[in-house]
């Protein structure tokens, strides 16, 4: 009996340690692969940022810095440089050593949640060029937005609650979740917030502490540069920040058809556009919120389950990247982690979990190659022109195609009622 339990023990730790082996492996080959690469101009913002938190404090620091990411960005950043400065690490390195932790608990999450070292493996591609390669930060929230959604899942709204506060203020991207998120809140087949069970319970669980944590926050740093970071962030002048979407389709045909005004194509290649100008950015925002609103409708006519939920939630996410302004070439990050969720619920998701991860990091790619100097050669190719281009009418395309099978249908549904379809 004895003998049998000591091998069932050495079973057991063997399922989870040679499988945490190989990812160990995966990472640290990907972490030496890209140690060295310079990054976007992003990378240079951090550091600055970074000095300035080391310099005059945190609270002062993220203050001056007048960013537009929330303050627990900063907590990060200046833990990693103090941390870094300990064992002797320069501030590039300190920042890059942080987006390897913060991968390797991501990671760490993915296989709790999954057990599947194969699903992981696919995300570390999804996700290494973005982080430790290219050097943005969206990295940071990855491990608390999956604990969110993990605990959702599993109806801990407590720490549900929490994991996605903390996830809102280091960027702010995932707020785009939070009315698909509040649907999953609801108490299954009760759709009246109100009713006696649901309010006390959502009240408790769900109310209380998002509050409690957002007034520690805004105590912490101060109300003032919290939300002058959030307007920052809404008021991106850019018309496309070299996002492949219907702005960057618009971006190019204005090079084309208006070169006095916003300059020609640069050896054939459109530049992002910066503009405030209504007669541009009024339109696709109205399109963004129209679309957006309706998948919306559509997911609390429709999403009975987790899984169709959080369909509706991506489909959603991607009418923001598909349609809105000032939209950047990473903001595909947030659709790696959403559609790494499906896949870990449904095996048929893989598929998806890899179209995204190709589309975003092809993004990234067609910008600035693998390392952040760029491609070696052109992106205009004599003679279909500037792949961008294409890329992003693919993009649009794609949407366009999914939001028909899934939002359409059921919104034609509701209009007219009957036998209802799966949403695939």
């Amino acid at each position: 009996m004895q003998s049998q339990r000591s091998t069932n023990t050495t079973l057991t730790v063997s399922t989870a340690v040679i499988p945490l082996g190989v990812l160990a492996c995966a990472l640290a080959f990907v972490t030496v692969l890209f140690w060295h690469t310079p990054g976007t101009d992003d990378m240079v913002i951090w550091r600055e940022w970074t000095d300035n938190l080391q310099r005059v404090g945190l609270v002062s620091g993220f203050g001056a810095n007048k960013a537009d990411y929330p303050p627990l960005a900063s907590v990060i950043l200046f833990a990693s440089s103090t941390l870094g400065e300990w064992i002797g690490l320069d501030t590039f390195s300190a920042i890059k050593a942080s987006l390897v932790v913060f991968m390797a608990l991501t990671l760490l999450a993915a296989w709790l949640w999954t057990r599947s070292v194969l699903l992981v493996l696919v995300l570390i591609a999804v996700l290494c060029l973005n982080s430790i390669a290219l050097g943005y930060l969206d990295i940071y929230f990855a491990p608390t937005l999956l604990l969110a959604l993990w605990a959702l899942q599993r109806r801990h709204l407590i720490l549900f609650a929490c994991a996605f506060v903390v996830t809102c203020m280091i960027k702010w991207q995932p707020l785009i979740l939070a009315p698909f998120l509040a649907l999953a809140v609801l108490p299954p087949h009760q759709p009246n917030l109100w009713q006696r069970n649901g309010r006390t319970r959502i009240l408790a669980s769900v109310i209380l502490p998002t509050a409690t944590l957002l007034a520690l926050l805004l105590t912490w740093f101060g109300p003032v540069p919290v939300f002058h970071a959030f307007r920052i962030a809404l008021r991106h002048p850019v018309l496309s920040g070299n996002a492949l979407n219907l702005n960057w389709i618009i971006t190019h045909f204005l090079h084309v058809q208006y070169p006095d005004q916003f300059g020609g194509l640069v050896n054939g290649q459109a530049t992002y556009i910066i503009t405030t100008s209504p007669q541009i950015t009024v339109a696709p925002r109205i399109l963004f919120a129209a679309v957006y609103g309706l998948t919306f409708v559509a997911a609390a006519l429709y999403a009975k389950t987790f899984v169709t939920l959080v369909q509706f939630m991506l489909i959603g996410y991607l009418a923001y990247f598909t349609f809105n302004t000032g939209v950047h070439e990473n903001h595909l990050f947030l659709t790696g982690l959403i559609a790494f969720v499906l896949a870990a619920c449904e095996s048929s998701h893989r598929i998806t979990l890899t179209a995204l991860g190709l589309i975003s990091n092809m993004n990234l790619i067609m910008f600035y190659g693998f390392d952040g100097r760029g491609l070696p050669v052109s992106r205009a190719v004599a003679p279909a022109g500037d792949l961008a281009l294409w890329m992003a009418m693919c993009n649009v395309g794609l949407f366009v195609w999914i939001w028909g099978r899934t939002v359409a249908q059921v919104l034609r549904q509701a209009v007219r009622p009957g036998p209802q379809r799966a949403v695939r």
